[in-house]
Formats: structure tokens, sequence, C-alpha cells
């Protein structure tokens, strides 16, 4: 090698900073793990439509090591796509009723623009617990997280009242069944078989409801809020007629 040559590769190493040859912070196993994780735990928090997007394979979710921030913190970047269509349904609802969106981004929501969403986040390497500072409000994971827990509230309320022709339902499959029916064994009560009763009562639904509209409506059943806007009012008028058919009634 001549004198000139090692000469540039000398300066350049020198050029290099230190964290480039730093070992990663997290595993890429273990960044599989915090995906896993953050995409659980929105299933398990936001309303139906979120989970609807993701069983659909709508929404996707990658995490990467912020090689950008400091050496001493395990920083991760966090980009989240979410489908184009609903991003245009969401905003056309908002178009029809102005007052909402002031009254949403005066309360400091902000609801997505673009499909693809970006946060960064610190995170504990030894057990992928997030900082406190982050999944706050005020920061960078915690404003994503509430702009499409807002989104996905405001789909699944306006889809708890759309309409469905009875001539577009499909049957429900098992795994539908067995959570309505399961659900039913819980809240209510009968003089005769409980488990016919409920079956029963998942046969009547499903001949009026498609499972997901189902989904929508007993979010909105759970939500104060929601109910109040009356999106699941002819739902409770329905369902009244159909546990007295079913002989069934709340335990």
């Amino acid at each position: 090698m001549t004198i000139i040559k090692r000469c540039a590769i000398t300066a350049l190493c020198g050029l290099l900073t230190p964290a480039a040859f730093a070992d990663p912070c997290l595993t890429l196993e273990k960044l599989s793990q915090l995906e896993s994780r953050e995409i659980t735990y929105l299933v398990g928090r936001i309303p139906p439509a979120f989970r609807h997007a993701v069983e659909d394979q709508g929404i996707s979710l990658q995490m990467r090591e912020n090689e950008a921030a400091p050496s001493s913190t395990c920083s991760v970047s966090e980009t989240m796509t979410i489908p184009k269509e609903d991003i245009a349904e969401v905003t056309k609802l908002l178009d029809r009723d102005p007052a909402k969106r002031i009254l949403l981004f005066s309360q400091g929501y902000s609801l997505p623009s673009e499909s693809r969403l970006e946060a960064s986040f610190a995170v504990d390497p030894t057990n992928l617990e997030i900082a406190q500072q982050d999944i706050l409000q005020t920061g960078s994971l915690g404003k994503l997280r509430a702009s499409v827990e807002m989104m996905y509230s405001m789909l699944s309320q306006s889809r708890a009242e759309t309409e469905e022709p009875a001539e577009t339902l499909q049957p429900w499959g098992d795994a539908s069944k067995r959570k309505t029916t399961k659900s039913c064994l819980s809240k209510f009560r009968t003089k005769g078989n409980l488990q016919q009763a409920c079956e029963c009562r998942s046969a009547q639904l499903e001949k009026h409801y498609s499972a997901r509209r189902l989904d929508h409506l007993e979010y909105v059943l759970s939500n104060p809020y929601a109910m109040a806007t009356g999106a699941a009012k002819d739902y409770t008028i329905q369902q009244e007629s159909i546990h007295a058919r079913c002989e069934l009634s709340p335990g």
C-alpha cells in the first residue's frame, strides 16, 4: 500500500465518530418485539375501526434505531402507515361538521393528513419500556397515538351509524359467533338454557348486522361520549326485541 493510500484511509477513519462503530442498543429481535408490543397496545386501546384496518393489512408499523440520537440514549424511530381512504373518510366527516374540527383542534388534537406518520422516543433496552415523557400527549409518540386514536374513534362512531342493506350482509365467522355468545353468557340470564338463549341472540344479531358493524355499535354502547350522540339508539331498540324473542334479560 502506498503512503498516499495509507494517509487517505487514516484521514477517513478520523472523520468517523465513535457512534459509527458502536453496537446497536436494540437487536433486530428486540425491535420486532417492540413493534409487536406497540401494535398490541394500540389494538387494545383504540376503537375497532383501527383493529379492522390492521386485520385488512392496511396498517403497518416499523421501528428502527435512531442513529442520530446521542450515544447515551437508546432512541427509536417509529413509522406507521395508515390507509389513505381512512384519512379521506374522516376528513369528509370533519368537513360536514366544522364546529367539531375547531373544538378538537382547540383541545390540542390533530388528525392525520398523510398516510405516513412518524415519531421518535427513548426506550430502555433491557425491558423495552418507553420513556414516560414520550408517551404523554406532549411527546412525539404520545401525539401520534392520540391522533390515530381520535381518527379511528370518529370512524367507528360513524360506521356504527351506517345502515347496511340486508342483501349485503355476510355470514359471521366462527370467531365472531363465539365472541358474541361469550359476551352474552357474562351479561345476561334466562329461565331456561343460557347457552341456547345466547346462541339465539347471536343468530338474530347476525341477521341484522355485519360482525364489524356490531363491533362499532358495541364500542358506542361502551363509550358514554359516543353513546350521547344517539349512534346506537336503533340498535338498542333492536336488541330489546331480540332479547324478548330469545327470553334473555340483563344479568
